[in-house]
């Protein structure tokens, strides 16, 4: 099975068209412009015309002039890992002569990429066909590793480009859509998203908080009110099982209390159960989907929600959360706040590819003096900040016994929430908006007042009288 695999890769070589591609580059460097969004050093087979697509590369982004000399000198002045070649001056003079030309460097480029793709879908099946017959290996594992790594080859295939005028007829498109009630971002029963046009397809929202503050609460509400519209949608929790997140929804439905539901259900009364009963029959038909074997790494989440979008045809995922999220692949040298960009980068690239939305809560730090939230303590990276499309913050005063500040100081924080957008890609930002919150359903909800505090109340806490 190796020799046959061997044989199938090398009819998938083509190094004659790869030096056509270096020679071209050596002789009109400026056809990297053309190429270089489909071309990438990997895609070539030969180590020595590899070194030379990279080394254009830098010279070309450092602004150094290339030619068959300056390039030769600087072949040898920054040796290639693992590529040995004695005479770089003849090397480089000789690929500048073979007949290659700037006319048909993007069409050889393209037969390169897909050689490569071709290369990488064998090499694929053949991996999947190994995990396959080690019995000693998850069948699940083998499936998602293999569609994930299927996934990443179309991510890295030649797209068309597009122009401005494009551009426009898709956006006229989309306002017909908007204007019609089709393609807009679904509602969440919240005005702090929905006045900002709700979850939209290709954005990542974030939702940060402190532990305890109700950020998977609020995140599972929305979930519900999305599907209760009738849009599919899919939970990723590291933390709860799919029972006890919908326990939590069951218990805002009922008017229930969740910790008694889930730690002494014998206290619940006839009437309570009947309740009960009423709610689950009521959500079991919202499309709310769970995979708990896809919450152990990012590339299973990935995996898992392509296939939902596939099969379910979900508008949206919501995952809880960052910072206990694994990879199966990440470089042990890297630090929690790389991965925790590549999380982002990852998750928003989701988000664009299958058109759908995504909601990632994230913890905050709690290694500040401050109890009132800031996107400066989103817990390890300013990249999520960067990364994300929008990003809100969930404040619960009464949960950390201190108050609101500033235009909401006098607003009583027993039973109530403060949500702040940091962020928003289409909208208004650095907005506050005040929740109620049910202590014992923990449960949000729009209220049409905010509660004040009493003029007692408003005294000073340094003031003892």
């Amino acid at each position: 099975m190796q020799k046959d695999l061997s044989e199938a890769m090398l009819g998938l070589i083509d190094k004659e068209c790869e030096k056509a591609v270096i020679g071209a580059l050596i002789n009109h460097p400026s056809c990297y412009y053309e190429v270089g969004n489909i071309l990438k050093s990997h895609i070539f087979t030969v180590p020595k015309y590899r070194a030379i697509f990279e080394a254009v590369s830098d010279m070309l982004f450092n602004g150094q002039a290339i030619d068959v000399c300056t390039l030769a000198e600087y072949m040898i002045e920054n040796p290639a890992k693992g590529v040995t070649v004695e005479n770089w001056p003849y090397e480089v003079t000789e690929i500048s002569q073979s007949v290659a030309t700037s006319a048909t460097v993007y069409s050889n480029a393209s037969n390169l990429n897909d050689l490569w793709q071709r290369r990488q879908v064998l090499l694929n099946l053949h991996n999947l066909a190994d995990g396959a017959a080690d019995r000693t290996k998850d069948i699940t594992d083998t499936i998602s590793e293999a569609a994930e790594k299927m996934q990443s080859i179309s991510d890295n295939a030649v797209t068309d480009i597009s122009t401005a005028a494009d551009a426009l007829d898709e956006l006229e498109t989309m306002l017909i859509a908007q204007i019609k009630g089709e393609g807009a971002g679904v509602k969440t029963g919240f005005v702090c998203f929905d006045e900002r046009g709700g979850l939209k397809p290709t954005h990542l929202n974030v939702i940060g908080a402190y532990p305890g503050q109700g950020k998977s609460s609020i995140a599972l509400q929305m979930a519900v009110n999305v599907a209760v519209e009738g849009d599919p949608i899919a939970f990723y929790t590291m933390e709860m099982s799919k029972a006890e997140l919908m326990a939590r929804a069951a218990a805002a439905d009922a008017g229930l209390n969740v910790s008694t539901m889930l730690n002494s259900p014998e206290q619940l009364t006839q009437e309570e159960w009947q309740r009960f009963r009423t709610s689950k029959a009521r959500l079991a038909g919202l499309p709310i989907y769970f995979n708990e074997k896809a919450t152990t790494s990012i590339e299973d989440i990935l995996c898992s929600a392509r296939t939902f979008v596939r099969r379910n045809k979900i508008r949206g995922i919501f995952v809880d959360y960052l910072q206990i999220m694994s990879t199966s692949r990440r470089d042990k040298k890297s630090s929690r706040e790389e991965f925790y960009g590549d999380v982002v980068r990852m998750l928003k690239n989701l988000a664009k590819q299958e058109n759908i939305f995504v909601v990632l809560l994230s913890q905050l730090s709690r290694d500040h003096d401050s109890k009132e939230p800031s996107p400066d303590y989103l817990r390890g990276s300013g990249q999520i900040l960067e990364g994300c499309d929008n990003c809100y913050l969930i404040f619960r005063p009464e949960a950390t016994g201190s108050r609101y500040s500033g235009k909401y100081a006098n607003v009583d924080p027993k039973g109530t929430a403060q949500i702040q957008v940091c962020k928003c890609r289409n909208g208004q930002v650095w907005q506050k908006y005040i929740l109620g919150f049910k202590g014992e359903q923990t449960q949000f909800h729009e209220l049409s007042s905010a509660p004040l505090l009493s003029p007692n109340s408003q005294k000073s806490e340094d003031d003892p009288f």
